[in-house]
């Protein structure tokens, strides 16, 4: 029986979404931790604690999965959408020929800083690119374009992956190049 094998796994159906999420960030603070050491190992012993380092890399990949299906059980499932559309709000007559229009750059914003917040287990929480790619518009382009305004003004922070090794093929897709590096992380920091 390995190590993962002798964890405790409470199953999802009779969680909160509260213990959930606790357990996803319990399981990320494992993670750090496995990676911490399995990089201590691998600069002091190199060679000789290979075989170590891929168990505790293959231990954090497992338990990384098992953090995915806690925040996914901690999540809301989305609400079902009414039959009948709302009705229509009725403008006084003064505001009938006004147009209340945001710019693209106010849509783009709007549209990237409520991906992150979904995405967030805390508020400030690192996201993935990898997550939060397929949750905006198609055009990677834009994608780019718009997280790397934001980032000059100062609305998000982007970051790269430090643990290299843990990336795999989506990660290095979904990294944005900024400054020389290719990064994998977006922190919110603006208004909410």
């Amino acid at each position: 029986m390995n190590a993962y094998q002798r964890l405790a796994r409470p199953p999802l159906d009779q969680l909160d979404p509260r213990g959930c999420e606790y357990l996803a960030f319990e399981d990320g603070q494992i993670i750090t931790a496995i990676n911490t050491r399995a990089a201590e190992l691998y600069a002091t012993y190199s060679g000789a604690a290979a075989f170590l380092v891929t168990e505790l890399r293959d231990l954090a990949r497992l338990l990384q999965a098992r953090q995915a299906a806690y925040t996914a059980a901690a999540r809301p499932s989305p609400t079902p959408r009414p039959a009948t559309p709302p009705a229509r709000k009725v403008l006084p007559a003064h505001h009938k020929n006004r147009r209340i229009t945001m710019s693209a750059d106010d849509r783009w914003t709007a549209r990237i800083r409520d991906a992150i917040i979904d995405l967030e287990l805390q508020p400030g929480d690192w996201v993935g690119l990898v997550d939060l790619r397929p949750m905006l518009a198609p055009n990677r382009s834009d994608q780019d374009k718009h997280l790397k305004r934001l980032s000059a003004e100062g609305q998000l922070h982007l970051a790269p992956e430090s643990n290299r090794k843990a990336l795999q093929d989506t990660d290095h897709a979904a990294a944005v190049r900024l400054g020389g590096d290719d990064c994998h992380l977006v922190q919110w920091v603006g208004p909410r």
